[in-house]
């Protein structure tokens, strides 16, 4: 298995007191892990043991868990637009019960979600690389024809054009502002 920077870790550290297991913290590693002193490389790539023993004798225990794409997809979307779970539903044309069933593995979403989802993604993906804004208040203000781009977001079908070309116009917006006097 090949490690690359985004994968997650979890360290799970017990302390033993006559063979039986006291307590667990929980922890994430640093997301650069290839500097820890426990990965080593080889030929073959990263060696990451099993267990490792602390300086004070506690034994760590590593677990590789595989992020959820489904739940970095709804995340991405979340953080681009500076969506709350209420608003993230609206913008998918479901319902934020809907939502925590997805993020609990209860369902899936359904062809016409997934289709939603994958535009939303793509357009998100647009916009944080744009460097747009996330100001969720300012994503509630009219910008284009009388609609926020919260309520393009919530259009079926999006017009992901017109939602870029309205994150562009709050942009400029928010350049126009008048600068402070230097003196």
């Amino acid at each position: 298995m090949e490690l690359i920077k985004d994968d997650a870790f979890q360290v799970l550290q017990s302390h033993t007191t006559s063979g039986q297991q006291q307590s667990a913290i929980h922890a994430p590693i640093s997301a650069n892990w290839r500097d820890a002193i426990f990965a080593t490389e080889g030929s073959g790539g990263y060696l990451v043991p099993d267990i490792i023993v602390a300086s004070t004798g506690s034994r760590i225990t590593l677990e590789w868990h595989a992020p959820d794409p489904l739940e970095s997809l709804l995340e991405r979307i979340q953080s681009a637009f500076g969506l709350n779970k209420d608003e993230l539903a609206k913008v998918c044309n479901t319902t934020r019960k809907t939502i925590y069933n997805w993020l609990g593995g209860t369902t899936e979403p359904q062809e016409r979600n997934r289709e939603r989802l994958f535009t939303l993604d793509v357009l998100a993906d647009d916009w944080a690389g744009a460097g747009y804004s996330t100001d969720r208040v300012t994503l509630k203000q009219s910008v284009v024809d009388g609609q926020s781009v919260f309520q393009m977001l919530c259009e079926d079908p999006i017009d992901s054009d017109l939602v870029l070309f309205a994150g562009s116009r709050v942009a400029l917006q928010d350049r126009r502002s008048p600068l402070a006097d230097p003196y």
